[in-house]
């Protein structure tokens, strides 16, 4: 599935608030530089974390990022271009939902890194009713179900956060790889 880059990252614009609560999220699980963001979209994480390169699929999506993260490169999360352990941190924020190969994307994030953080939706949250409705075929990562050898889980944990009246539950993970 295609987004049109400008109507995706206007979700940013509107939902400042919540947007920065996220990145916040993130940025205390602790970034290692260098670092990669996989499934980079219009590259807002990105910037606002100062990750180093901002990957994505899609090439509409890589062109709006070339705007905003510092590199960017149009690839897929199931086979990554680096060398083993290129990046100190890779970040899946909110883009594990859209990969189809998790596993995959997740064993390559092992590849290329030494430490792996993934933010997203929790798949029983109600939300998720009308994220699917607006972007189609998305299916939450059943991230306490994501048993990836050679890992040991730092973090853990669920946050809820209040999005318009609605309580949304997100799942943080950090991979350390051993």
């Amino acid at each position: 599935m295609e987004f049109d880059p400008f109507t995706y990252d206007k979700w940013y614009d509107e939902n400042r608030d919540i947007f920065l609560q996220e990145a916040s999220i993130i940025r205390e699980a602790g970034i290692e530089c260098p670092s990669a963001e996989i499934g980079a979209g219009t590259g807002k994480f990105s910037e606002d974390l100062e990750i180093d390169i901002a990957i994505d699929l899609s090439r509409g999506m890589i062109e709006f990022a070339k705007t905003r993260a510092k590199a960017t490169l149009v690839g897929s999360a199931c086979s990554l271009p680096f060398r083993d352990k290129s990046f100190g941190t890779s970040v899946f924020a909110f883009s594990m939902s859209f990969i189809k190969c998790k596993v995959l994307a997740l064993n390559e994030a092992k590849r290329i890194s030494k430490f792996t953080v993934v933010l997203d939706f929790v798949p029983d949250d109600g939300y998720l009713k009308d994220l699917k409705a607006e972007y189609g075929d998305m299916e939450p990562p059943y991230l306490d179900k994501l048993d990836v050898p050679g890992s040991s889980v730092q973090i853990n944990r669920t946050v809820e956060l209040n999005f318009k009246g609605t309580k949304v539950t997100l799942a943080l993970i950090k991979f350390k790889w051993i």
